[in-house]
């Protein structure tokens, strides 16, 4: 299959600014081609040629106006899109350039004369000396439209400063001055008065209207404070009745034998507490697994199999991105029982209390509470510290304005429900 003569079209296509411009041309052909020799039918197609980043292209398009294929001196339609612009024209592609290339900028747009096209190729004036009559031309059109074509606002001259001038002139309108302003004004009136609006009075007052309590109902209230209020047991419903109820209740009954137990057993509480405010501790990396906090306060207390154990933390944290804190018994170092869990195997995330919530800051006030068992105790004593898991990015602050406050209870050996 033999194809019209290919001619490359080569160009460059600079913004106003010299800067290359960004986007690409695009050769529509308008009518099918059918070849003389075998048949052979183009049908109407495009070609892109994408500018590159000194705002040229080179793109190879069979010529319009070659003789061996019919019909002769069809024309393309030029589509160019840079920098947001568009514009277009139809053109010849000439078969008969020179080298087979043609430069885009000697592309001219394609008028129709009658029976001939003109463009850059391909035409032929009268007369000679190098120069045609223009009464001589015939085919010439009548008119010289422009093609469609936008320009950016720093084409205009002048334009950006006459704007702004414009925007900073203060000036009026008079209602006349607007088309149909007063009608559509009028019609709002209109629509207005025909509102039937529900509410005529407020607590049979009109205009501008100032309630007070006894306009809503409200005559018997005051604004004096609950604690500053005195009232009466009996003006009280089933207060008394709540009163001696409780007297006799179960649960204080059972705290009272909890008491006695521990009285009876010669048992003394023991407790252990500490304010730190000095040596914020940067959370270590601890290789996404479970480990002692290595430098971390602890407490210790004597404690023996079947005591109650109750230990409080107060204090504040940064929030790292991943860096989990989790109170715990440690044992030669060790974590032998986890706050979240009262196990040797921690909460995937440790204590929820501790947890690290989106945010810069957490204030941390948890309870860690256990029956001591054989396991906890070394040397007849508990020590407990905290468990982290961390890498590296979170701080546990011990200082003067944000201090850290630890204290562990020993009850001894309370029946605990």
């Amino acid at each position: 299959m033999a194809l019209p003569t290919l001619i490359t079209v080569v160009g460059t296509l600079p913004a106003i600014d010299g800067t290359p411009a960004r986007g690409h041309v695009a050769f529509y052909s308008s009518v099918p081609v059918l070849s003389s020799e075998d048949e052979t039918v183009v049908i109407p197609s495009y070609k892109l040629a994408v500018l590159d980043e000194t705002g040229a292209f080179e793109v190879a398009i069979p010529a319009s106006d070659d003789p061996d294929w019919t019909p002769v001196g069809w024309t393309y339609k030029v589509v160019v899109n840079y920098n947001g612009n568009k514009y277009t024209f139809d053109t010849v592609i000439p078969y008969d350039a020179v080298d087979g290339e043609i430069r885009f900028s000697d592309l001219v747009p394609a008028l129709d004369g009658g029976s001939e096209l003109y463009a850059a190729f391909s035409h032929t004036h009268e007369g000679g000396g190098g120069s045609t009559a223009w009464n001589d031309i015939t085919g010439k059109p009548s008119t010289f439209p422009p093609s469609t074509h936008t320009h950016p606002q720093s084409d205009v001259t002048g334009l950006v400063a006459d704007l702004s001038g414009k925007a900073a002139t203060v000036h009026t309108h008079a209602i006349s001055d607007v088309t149909d302003l007063q009608t559509a004004l009028d019609d709002l009136e209109d629509t207005i008065i025909g509102i039937d609006f529900p509410v005529d009075s407020v607590a049979g007052k009109t205009g501008v209207v100032t309630l007070v309590k006894a306009d809503v109902g409200l005559g018997n209230v005051d604004n004096t404070a609950d604690s500053a209020k005195t009232f009466t047991i009996a003006q009280t419903t089933g207060l008394q009745a709540a009163l001696d109820a409780k007297a006799d209740d179960s649960e204080i009954t059972s705290l009272d034998s909890r008491v006695d137990a521990l009285e009876a057993a010669g048992s003394t509480m023991v407790v252990r507490r500490s304010k730190i405010t000095s040596g914020n501790i940067t959370l270590p990396n601890t290789a996404g697994s479970w480990a002692a906090l290595s430098g971390g306060p602890t407490l210790v207390i004597p404690a023996a199999v079947g005591d109650y154990i109750e230990f409080n933390v107060m204090g504040m944290r940064t929030l790292g991105a991943s860096s989990f804190l989790d109170p715990a018994v440690l044992v030669s170092g060790s974590p032998v029982r986890y706050s979240s869990t009262g196990t040797g195997t921690p909460a995937l995330e440790g204590n929820p209390e501790t947890y690290p919530n989106p945010g810069e800051f957490l204030g941390m006030t948890t309870i860690f509470e256990f029956e001591a068992e054989s396991g906890d105790i070394s040397g007849g004593n508990i020590t407990i510290g905290f468990g982290v898991k961390a890498n590296g990015t979170g701080t546990l602050y011990q200082s003067t304005d944000y201090p850290l406050r630890l204290r562990v209870t020993n009850y001894g050996p309370v029946d605990v429900a």
